[in-house]
């Protein structure tokens, strides 16, 4: 008797299939893989359009495209803003390859969301509230893909909002990221000038978020399905934090830097896994 495989198996299939037929190149260190990633600022392409909805009390922007079906929430890491390249094309990958209705959350620390929202309040359970809300003005169910600092908010935020999260080089223990940040001089110093980039003229310093951050417990995982893609060449976030995990939820790959499998094996990596609609 056959068995079907399961959307996880099949999700972890196409990861590990796209990155094993990628060509191999003289980027074998991750934090060159790393800083290939383009985040340079795109146009906004047509389709999508840009709203400021209530996240929680909070004013938050969001990029969004209709379709049919199912949304789809992107959700960045720290500091990303609605036209910064990778997730744009990431988010223009998703419209056109599934049809689907897909929106891009700006992150809380990004200077335009600042500006519009005041001070970030550095509240672990902010995230997850604001990430609800917006899952829920989209109609609730969404499947959301995370992107680094982005399942801090996706494994916080509320089970009924979400249907499946697929996160690629996720942080799942801040106070680690924080410790790696302080004791890593090029890491800390690449941070360090996004951090001045995205929040300029705000009284948030580095030390105040690395702080922060180190007080935040390790996140759990959520009671629905999941599946998290981590390259073991990742500079910025330790593959140890994510031992202890489930083996059959973690798609644990030798190279990819931090958000760097795009470079390997084209944006439409990052969508590979949410193709299809299953509740399996």
């Amino acid at each position: 008797m056959s068995v079907h495989p399961t959307w996880l198996e099949r999700a972890r299939a196409r990861i590990t299939d796209a990155l094993a037929a990628a060509p191999r190149g003289p980027w074998n260190r991750g934090l060159w893989l790393t800083a290939r990633e383009r985040y340079r600022p795109l146009a906004l392409p047509r389709g999508f359009r840009v709203e400021v909805v209530d996240a929680a009390g909070t004013p938050r922007r969001v990029l969004r495209c209709h379709g049919e079906g199912r949304p789809i929430l992107v959700v960045p890491g720290l500091y990303a803003t609605l036209d910064e390249g990778l997730f744009l094309r990431i988010a223009r990958v998703a419209a056109s390859e599934t049809g689907r209705p897909v929106a891009l959350l700006e992150d809380r620390l990004a200077r335009p969301t600042i500006a519009l929202a005041g001070p970030p309040r550095l509240d672990p359970n902010e995230p997850g509230r604001e990430l609800g809300a917006v899952a829920t003005m989209l109609g609730g169910s969404v499947d959301v893909l995370a992107l680094s600092a982005g399942l801090v908010a996706a494994w916080s935020a509320p089970c009924s909002a979400l249907a499946r999260v697929v996160g690629f080089s996720g942080i799942r223990d801040p106070a680690a990221l924080a410790a790696h940040l302080a004791h890593t001089w090029l890491i800390r110093t690449y941070y360090g000038m996004q951090h001045r980039r995205a929040l300029g003229g705000t009284t948030l310093s580095q030390r105040a978020l690395e702080e922060a951050l180190a007080s935040w417990p390790p996140l759990e995982p959520p009671e629905r399905q999941w599946l998290l893609v981590h390259a073991e060449d990742d500079p910025v976030v330790p593959v140890e934090t994510v031992d202890g995990l489930p083996r059959g939820r973690v798609c644990r790959v030798p190279r990819g830097g931090h958000l760097g499998f795009g470079v390997l094996a084209g944006v439409g990596i990052y969508v590979a896994p949410l193709a299809e609609v299953s509740d399996d």
